[in-house]
């Protein structure tokens, strides 16, 4: 009996297309505002050649605010921003982004054509979607495994041994 083949879903058939951004000088209220009439809990952040600098994240936003003594309307978006950012392709395949989210205990992966220019954003949520879409059909282009690991290795604290065993073997911390 021959073995069913299994085709490699890339980045392009998940991510989400319609990606607002915002530069680094920009208010960071006006990139919460983004947020928020978006849904959505980043804001990829591009240089005024379009290519893609940064990231800004709601958390990102909070903790600017506390960390620096002032509000929204005080800060610009570089004042919050993660730069640099961890990027990847629309030909990628879906397992090596989630890769990159294991590593980097990031959530959310900017999408980028060759000169760095934002095509979408391939968030974890995308990913889980697929999963359960998949299920629902019974198919097997994303495992439900490689993202409960990827799940996992962005939930633990940056830095802690539980984060880096799940990020590099993709096994799950002992409990």
């Amino acid at each position: 009996m021959r073995e069913p083949t299994v085709s490699v879903m890339n980045v392009i058939e998940i991510m989400t297309r319609d990606v607002a951004c915002c530069r680094a000088n920009d208010s960071l209220l006006d990139a919460v505002r983004l947020m928020a009439e978006r849904d959505c809990g980043c804001v990829p952040v591009v240089g005024d050649d379009g290519r893609v600098v940064g990231i800004v994240t709601d958390r990102d936003a909070c903790v600017a605010e506390l960390r620096l003594g002032r509000s929204f309307r005080e800060l610009f978006v570089g004042d919050a921003m993660s730069s640099p950012v961890v990027t990847c392709h629309a030909e990628d395949d879906a397992d090596s982004a989630q890769q990159l989210m294991r590593t980097h205990q990031i959530r959310r992966l900017p999408v980028v054509d060759e000169g760095g220019g934002l095509v979408g954003l391939l968030a974890l949520s995308d990913i889980i979607r697929e999963a359960a879409r998949q299920s629902h059909f019974r198919f097997r282009n994303v495992f439900a495994g490689e993202t409960a690991h990827t799940l996992a290795a962005v939930s633990f604290p940056h830095e802690s041994d539980e984060a880096r065993r799940a990020a590099s073997d993709g096994e799950p911390p002992a409990s």
